[in-house]
């Protein structure tokens, strides 16, 4: 496999490994949430359209009255080409979920804001928005806003099925019309457009739980959506036989890389002993170290594990008597002032400086760091010798 193959074909997937890395990185969802464990119906058009519904029916027990339904007028009107004013609605709204089989319906006398739920990516029925638009009309209720709401970036209404009257009620619907994704990293999503400022007028501490919380479930079901739309993206790219051949050979030297950075690392210490205090630089199973560090009866090793993405300088007595105890190794990180950069694991029984970076980023950065570790130890060894008789 050529150099110049896999070149080709990492150029050709750059633009969508990047969308993926800039939607990973925005991905929050960590730790516990309620709608989660409770079961698996997050996933489900309903459990959103149940939520969406209370969070903005001003009578439901929030208690935040219609504040949160103000932000979410305020939100769609910014999209849309026809103004929506919330303070000619008057005060008797109601929020109503599956009328006319319809997700949530916003409705005060003659007016109304459909929101079709489609979070889980169902498909649309047949004639499904100018249904219930004319469901409305007819009952002289004008429709001044329908919200499409998604998760798939590029899912849009499915116009294909649409039988209208006139001309004019499909101006209308298209004019009403708004496509919101619940989150695509932009201003413009319903989480920051919608979810967050309701976040941020909102005192009670439950309020905030939940809502932080559904905010979290968006965004995991977006990662989980974004990863397979990547797949498919990808598995399409390896439908031509010669990208499946160089992704494998890109697979098979990316898993080659911890033994080669480990090598190269090892030699790179090795070449005219930088390895000094230590006895050598050697290799173990792939991973390089540096051994026997010996000073007033004890001896110490540095072990630098690499990953693809972490990097694990250790460092332990080995004495078989005290071998992986606190005490000595220690003293010595404080008398060389570099404790700080060094933290204890209980499982190993090592001090380890961590580096989370890619194995290309963290190779010369343990270079850099290993180095200014060996320079103290040599400086300051006689120091140490001294100390390390005391105990």
């Amino acid at each position: 496999m050529s150099i110049e193959a896999i070149k080709r074909f990492i150029e050709s997937n750059r633009e969508a490994v990047s969308t993926f890395n800039k939607k990973k990185a925005a991905e929050s969802f960590n730790g516990l949430n309620i709608f989660e464990m409770v079961s698996d119906i997050y996933h489900r058009e309903n459990m959103h359209s149940d939520v969406l519904q209370v969070l903005l029916a001003p009578s439901a027990n929030h208690g935040e009255n219609d504040k949160y339904l103000k932000l979410f007028m305020e939100f769609i009107s910014k999209k849309s080409s026809y103004k929506i004013e919330l303070t000619q609605w008057g005060t008797n709204i109601i929020v109503s979920r599956e009328e006319g089989r319809r997700d949530i319906t916003i409705l005060e006398n003659n007016k109304a804001v459909i929101i079709e739920n489609k979070i889980n990516d169902a498909g649309d029925t047949t004639n499904q928005i100018p249904t219930y638009y004319y469901q409305l009309k007819s009952r002289k209720i004008e429709v001044v806003a329908i919200v499409y709401l998604t998760l798939n970036q590029g899912k849009e209404p499915d116009r294909t099925t649409w039988e209208l009257e006139n001309e004019s009620d499909k101006l209308d619907i298209e004019n009403k019309l708004i496509c919101i994704r619940a989150f695509d990293g932009t201003s413009s999503d319903l989480i920051s457009g919608w979810l967050t400022p309701c976040i941020k007028v909102t005192t009670d501490s439950n309020n905030i739980a939940v809502l932080v919380q559904y905010k979290a479930i968006l965004q995991k079901l977006t990662k989980e959506l974004l990863d397979m739309d990547f797949m498919d993206s990808f598995a399409k790219q390896l439908e031509q036989e010669h990208n499946f051949n160089t992704a494998v050979a890109i697979k098979e030297n990316i898993d080659k890389l911890p033994d080669y950075i480990g090598l190269k690392f090892k030699n790179y210490f090795a070449y005219e002993e930088k390895y000094n205090p230590f006895k050598g630089a050697r290799m173990y199973n792939g991973i390089p170290y540096f051994e026997n560090f010996e000073v007033a009866g004890y001896c110490f090793n540095s072990d630098v594990i690499f990953s693809l993405d972490t990097c694990v300088v250790d460092f332990s007595v080995r004495n078989k008597e005290i071998c992986y105890t606190k005490e000595t190794p220690k003293k010595i990180l404080e008398l060389i002032d570099m404790l700080s950069e060094f933290r204890w694991n209980n499982k190993s029984g090592r001090y380890e400086h961590i580096i989370n970076e890619n194995i290309i980023k963290s190779e010369k950065m343990a270079i850099v760091f290993v180095e200014e570790f060996l320079n103290k130890l040599r400086a300051k060894k006689e120091v140490i010798k001294s100390e390390l008789s005391k105990i």
